[in-house]
């Protein structure tokens, strides 16, 4: 293949411009998260005005789920929880659908991907039929990237189709409408460049280079601002497709291309990759020296940025083509810079450089360092649950074994055939580095996130338990005081005086019970010793004798208890923490419901769901209390209508056990005028 004679001598400028370039953007970030908060606050008060419509009120509640995200979680379950409480009351099905998609994207986020399909399931259910396609398009887009980052391309591809069709859906109304398809025309060539991306990773050439070029296509046909950036990532895609079937013809003149785009609008990411892939290209040639040339000026542009993920991009580049080079002590002292910069839990980043590290020692014949670092990359594979990471090890293990073999032979080769060996080994190492080094932006993003997310609930939870402490401590000390004034003055006490004291003496240590109940529940559930075991189950049935000791309850309190239940109600689910929020609930209207009062237990069907539902005549609560409802960090500890003690726990646990279902608690309070609690299972 002729030589490029493409030049470099505008990266020297362009170091000077990323200096100044980054610290713009560092202040421009400050300035950002300072604009941000004051935004969060004044939605807030917005909403608590009163003074928005409805549809105001729905965009802000949508806009402090999206913004709260990394920040405080706890205000994205207050608000998204309001949201939907609103939008139901609206009857706005498309609302309620956005609120729940946009927690399957957070959780998401966050790497809890037990919890993502739930929510966009629910998402999903309540718009089918109802010709939202948009919205039915973006919630299958996000399915695809969800499941396009667990690398489970099956499913993924099957989610990326289901989103084309019912753009296709929403094009053909808005055409017979007589409007603009302009935007439906950039989000098909944006899943096209996606399933285009999962094709690379299936290396399936022909079907990539098919999606990849029906989406410049419609790029082409609909200039728009935003054109270059996907252009730019259809040339590093098919290039990458490319390089994969050892095509540099090919893969170069796109590769030049990239570069260029990426300079134009100063995408330091998108340089960096571009010369690293244009480094990777001239390796697979041979020609170590313009390999080399490129790994070095990747390197120069990557480090005044100071961005990890982008250092390690350069320099795997650095010592992959020494390792090329046979220069192994470069390619050693390129792998150990990644290494120190690199914390052991980036698993995905470990397991590259393990990876690169077995290459390097196996070439140079170290059997001893080879398996020491096939035993870390073991190591580290066995902290992760990922099916495909195993199944990544297991081909690396069976590459190594191949490998070893073949060095037994080698030493009887020519040299031609060392080469060849090495080459085998090289291509398998460049296939598993392209599929790891997709997740590596992700990665440094979510780590950061997480830490920041991390301080701000132990910071939560540490006033919690100062909370709980002094609730905790209160019955303690009056009941010892209690017992004290017994043990001293017993004998001196008529029968009603000492049988009061023991009455007291009870009713504290029948609160300080039920506190430290709710308090091991939460525990279990914050550490995840609370096992989900959902099954069918009749949740009448399982009720009855809940039911009877609610009512006697009720009895000796001079209340009036009602239960309207179907014959029967059969419903998925984990018995044990259903039944512990209805009877969680049903005690709650009991405390705090004064004499001749009444409560009520309802359990209603509509399409194939049942609404639980617990309603009294009690205290009811300000609005105060109900913004603070569901807040560990808020003291709420009350007294019942007898003086019975109430911390508040026992709701937060019953919102987290709905949780595990999918569902959510919702209530309806009025001071004075008593309260109502439901959910759906």
């Amino acid at each position: 293949m002729r030589k490029n004679n493409f030049q470099l001598s505008t990266f020297h400028f362009q170091l000077k411009v990323i200096g100044v370039a980054l610290y713009l953007l560092l202040a421009f970030t400050a300035q950002a998260q300072t604009d941000m908060t004051e935004s969060l606050r004044l939605a807030e008060q917005e909403i608590s005005s009163g003074k928005l419509n409805d549809t105001e009120m729905l965009e802000k509640y949508y806009f402090l789920i999206y913004n709260y995200n990394a920040r405080d979680f706890d205000k994205v379950k207050l608000y998204f929880q309001q949201g939907i409480n609103f939008a139901r009351k609206k009857n706005n099905l498309e609302w309620e659908a956005k609120y729940w998609g946009k927690m399957g994207d957070i959780y998401n986020l966050s790497g809890e991907s037990d919890s993502v399909m739930v929510y966009y399931d629910r998402a999903l259910k309540l718009i089918e039929g109802k010709e939202y396609f948009m919205l039915e398009s973006l919630i299958y887009k996000a399915i695809g990237d969800f499941y396009s980052d667990l690398h489970n391309l099956e499913k993924s591809l099957s989610a990326f189709h289901k989103s084309l069709e019912f753009i296709e859906k929403d094009r053909n109304v808005q055409i017979a409408l007589k409007k603009d398809v302009s935007e439906h025309n950039r989000r098909e060539a944006n899943i096209f460049i996606d399933i285009g991306a999962v094709y690379v990773d299936t290396r399936n050439l022909e079907k990539c280079e098919e999606y990849h070029l029906r989406a410049k296509k419609i790029l082409d046909e609909n200039p728009h601002e935003n054109n270059p950036f996907f252009e730019n990532i259809i040339y590093m895609n098919l290039a990458a497709g490319y390089l994969g079937m050892k095509q540099t013809e090919k893969a170069l003149p796109l590769l030049l291309k990239a570069y260029e785009m990426a300079t134009g609008f100063e995408d330091f990411t998108q340089i960096v990759f571009a010369l690293s892939r244009l480094s990777e290209c001239y390796r697979i040639e041979k020609d170590l020296k313009q390999a080399l040339n490129y790994a070095k000026e990747a390197l120069k542009i990557a480090e005044p940025t100071h961005q990890p993920f982008l250092l390690n991009h350069a320099d795997e580049a650095m010592m992959e083509t020494y390792r090329e080079l046979k220069d192994y002590s470069s390619a050693l002292f390129y792998a150990g810079r990644i290494q120190e910069r690199t914390p052991d839990n980036f698993w995905d980043n470990m397991q590259t450089l393990y990876n690169g590290l077995i290459l390097i020692y196996s070439a140079m014949g170290n059997q001893e360092k080879t398996e020491e670092y096939l035993e870390k990359l073991k190591e580290l594979t066995l902290k992760i649950s990922d099916k495909n990471l195993h199944d990544a090890l297991q081909e690396m293990e069976v590459k190594y074994d191949v490998q070893q073999k073949e060095l037994e032979i080698l030493r009887q080769q020519t040299e031609i055939d060392r080469y060849r060996t090495r080459q085998l080994v090289f291509i398998g190492g460049i296939i598993m580095a392209v599929l790891l080094l997709s997740l590596s932006i992700y990665i440094v993003i979510q780590h950061r996130r997480r830490n920041r997310l991390l301080a701000e609930t132990n910071a939560t939870k540490d006033k919690f338990f100062s909370i709980i402490s002094h609730d905790l401590k209160n019955p303690v000390v009056l009941q010892r005081d209690s017992l004290q004034m017994i043990t001293d003055y017993g004998d001196k006490m008529d029968a009603d005086t000492l049988s009061e004291y023991h009455r007291k003496t009870l009713k504290l240590a029948n609160g300080l019970f039920d506190l430290l109940t709710n308090l091991l529940d939460w525990a279990k559930i914050q550490t995840g010793r609370t096992v989900y075991n959902p099954c069918p189950f009749n949740l009448v049935s399982v009720l009855q004798s809940d039911i009877g000791l609610i009512k006697s309850m009720a009895e000796r309190k001079g209340i009036t208890f009602e239960a309207q239940t179907p014959p029967a109600a059969v419903v998925t689910g984990d018995q044990h923490m259903i039944t512990t929020v209805v009877r969680n609930l049903l005690t709650n209207a009991v405390k705090f419901t004064e004499t001749g009062g009444n409560v009520s237990l309802e359990i209603t069907e509509c399409n194939g769901k049942y609404t639980v539902a617990v309603s009294d005549t009690g205290t009811g609560m300000t609005p105060e209390q109900l913004q603070n409802l569901f807040r560990i960090d808020r003291q709420q500890t009350r007294e019942g209508t007898a003086g019975e003690q109430s911390s508040g726990l026992g709701l937060i646990v019953c919102q987290d056990m709905l949780h595990k279902h999918g569902s959510l608690l919702y209530v309806e309070s009025e001071e004075g005028k008593g309260s109502r609690f439901w959910f759906e299972v």
